[in-house]
């Protein structure tokens, strides 16, 4: 694959990322032309445009995506893989996310909402059975 065609494939990963954050977050109704994903090519970065702003720069002799301090501005301590690895991550937030991160915190927010859920009922069962405990034998 090509570098070209990395970027293409970079730049196709973030809007179908977007629109699903969008779709999930009921906002589709501001989906338009702000959020266009663009890649405008410089000598030494492929800038990667989401909407108006600056999203991502891609280092054309490395392949490694970086953040952005401001546009045309790379942030080096904001590392975000390499085009190897798009497939990792999850384009659709403001920063991009590790897919793995995004699981665990589903995990995490599904196990409060069990907790939540067994405070509600035990609650319940108080109130119906007043604060007695019951033995099974």
């Amino acid at each position: 694959m090509t570098f070209r065609e990395k970027i293409d494939r970079l730049v196709e990963l973030i809007k179908v990322d977007t629109k699903d954050r969008y779709i999930k977050s009921n906002l589709m109704n501001i989906l338009d032309d702000s959020q266009k994903v663009t890649a405008k090519w410089g000598k030494v970065y492929v800038n990667i445009v989401k909407g108006s702003s600056a999203f991502l720069m891609v280092e054309i002799s490395t392949e490694i995506i970086y953040g952005h301090k401001a546009y045309g501005q790379v942030h080096k301590g904001h590392v975000y893989g390499t085009l190897d690895t798009i497939d990792e991550w999850y384009w659709g937030e403001y920063s991009p996310v590790r897919k793995s991160t995004l699981k665990n915190a589903e995990v995490r927010k599904q196990k409060v909402a069990n907790k939540q859920l067994d405070r509600e009922i035990s609650k319940e069962l108080e109130d119906l059975w007043g604060s007695r405990e019951y033995k099974i034998q």
